[in-house]
């Protein structure tokens, strides 16, 4: 399972959120703060209930390149259900606030 919902790229797309009251209202179902538990937490939903747990966890480094890398790879994964919920003028506007964030970041 995914479990970058801490990365910059996740956070800064809540922020651009939340701290527009019109994005808020509009975008607020499409938020995911993090639907992955800790390996711990599975550990104790499962100890027990089987009879071997082998959990794991792996960070895989993707190098990107190009402009707006992180921009363009978001756009094919969170920004997705963002699209559907706005009209394309909005969208843009939302990418272009989002997208300053990630170049700060």
């Amino acid at each position: 399972m995914p479990n970058n919902f801490h990365c910059p790229s996740h956070v800064l797309l809540r922020e651009t959120i939340y701290e527009n009251p019109c994005y808020n209202k509009k975008l607020a179902h499409t938020v995911r703060e993090n639907p992955v538990f800790s390996k711990e937490r599975y550990y104790e939903l499962f100890y027990g209930k089987v009879s071997y747990i082998d959990i794991w966890e792996t960070i895989y480094l993707q190098p990107l390149t190009g402009v707006n890398a992180i921009l363009e790879w978001v756009k094919g994964t969170a920004l997705v259900p963002i699209k559907a919920s706005i009209s394309i003028d909005e969208f843009n506007e939302f990418i272009m606030i989002y997208n300053a964030k990630l170049k700060k970041a």
